[in-house]
């Protein structure tokens, strides 16, 4: 109850004023509490169970064995796990680790059925929800996701996908009468339409973006088991990729002029810093830029600009994040090619580009061989 009574101090009267929404809450947490203290459940179980019945139940037709998931579902049959209100990450931050989090809280229960004004819930999430609704609700819900997609209405990923997911599981149960087949191409007619407006989602847009999602808004999407919802995930991640690929010269442009506008900004934009999130902290974007140009802008830079620029370049590959493995042979040659302009540089400028090589540049590329006896050619040595 104590944590309960956590979550219960976060909450304001007019989510008090609601008393079946305040119980849902109630009998999950109780729930959670003593199956994750009696260690029948883990943060991973936890998110097996929470928005996943309908994709559980499929399983199950399809012959799977009993996850701890089902197993907890089928003991509390008074607690409807897809209408519980809190998400899986917001309960285990708070029941398993300890953690608060209290805007989350509310903004979740407002974007909630029990809460949000009319009009206000996402058209996926009512259609996410069907399963406990009557036959009129999964009609109109049906209806309205159809008119939706042919007005082209979704635009974010995350939800198009979950969407594509949607409307396969719609159709093999009848809410639409369309055959997969259908459902199919017009997926991939909406993600051509997509690409042609330059509207599709890339890593560049989303710093969370992970190559395969099956789940969207702490639900599993329908039919993200199936051949056809992964090859439609695939059919849009491939467009994107194009995308992403017109787009990088554009925005590393745009970065090496924020450079000489502003360093420290071109710095958090590029590296995981502490003032903000950088969009572009994990992807190799700098590699579209040609490296002698920008050593060029470098060596003729001010001092304080040479300093981010090379520095940025250390702090955004120190932790030698595997994704931005494409970046790190044009950082070669940005060094090859600063070492070659060094040669005409007055002292000062000389051993300040030296030092700040030696000290950012050096430890992330690969070791040079010392040149030896053993390893100079005969005339060298004359």
């Amino acid at each position: 109850m104590w944590d309960f009574e956590k979550v219960g101090s976060q909450l304001t009267t007019r989510h008090w004023s609601k008393e079946a929404a305040v119980l849902k809450i109630l009998k999950t947490m109780m729930v959670v509490t003593m199956e994750s203290r009696a260690g029948n459940l883990s943060e991973a179980d936890l998110s097996s169970l929470m928005g996943t019945r309908i994709n559980r139940l499929m399983l199950r037709q399809n012959g799977k064995e009993k996850t701890t998931a089902d197993e907890i579902d089928e003991r509390y049959p008074q607690v409807d796990f897809d209408d519980a209100l809190l998400s899986a990450p917001l309960l285990s931050s708070i029941l398993i680790r300890g953690e608060m989090d209290g805007p989350g809280i509310v903004a979740t229960l407002d974007a909630s059925k029990d809460y949000a004004k009319p009009g206000e819930q996402r058209l996926w999430l009512q259609a996410m929800q069907v399963f406990g609704a009557d036959d009129a609700t999964c009609d109109r819900v049906a209806t309205e996701i159809e008119a939706a997609f042919t007005k082209r209405e979704f635009s974010v990923r995350g939800e198009l996908i979950q969407v594509f997911g949607i409307r396969l599981w719609f159709a093999k149960i009848g809410l639409i009468l369309k055959d997969r087949h259908e459902i199919i191409n017009e997926c991939r007619a909406y993600v051509d339409d997509l690409a042609r407006e330059r509207k599709l989602h890339t890593k560049i847009d989303t710093m969370s973006l992970s190559d395969l999602e099956t789940m969207y808004g702490n639900y599993v999407i329908p039919e993200s088991g199936s051949q056809e919802w992964l090859d439609l995930q695939l059919y849009y991640d491939a467009a994107a990729k194009a995308l992403e690929k017109e787009n990088s010269p554009i925005i590393a442009q745009n970065l090496v002029d924020l450079l000489q506008k502003d360093p420290d900004e071109f710095f958090f934009e590029l590296a995981v810093n502490n003032v903000k999130g950088g969009r572009y902290w994990n992807l190799p974007i700098l590699a579209s830029f040609p490296p002698k140009e920008y050593a060029n802008i470098v060596f003729m830079a001010s001092p304080d600009i040479q300093s981010r620029s090379i520095e940025t370049l250390h702090s955004r590959h120190d932790s030698q994040h595997p994704s931005l493995g494409p970046e790190r042979p044009w950082i070669g040659e940005v060094k090859s090619e600063l070492k070659r302009l060094m040669v005409s540089a007055k002292p000062m400028t000389r051993y300040r580009l030296e030092a700040l090589i030696a000290r950012n540049l050096d430890p992330l590329l690969p070791k040079e061989e010392p040149a030896t006896a053993a390893n100079i050619e005969p005339e060298e040595r004359n």
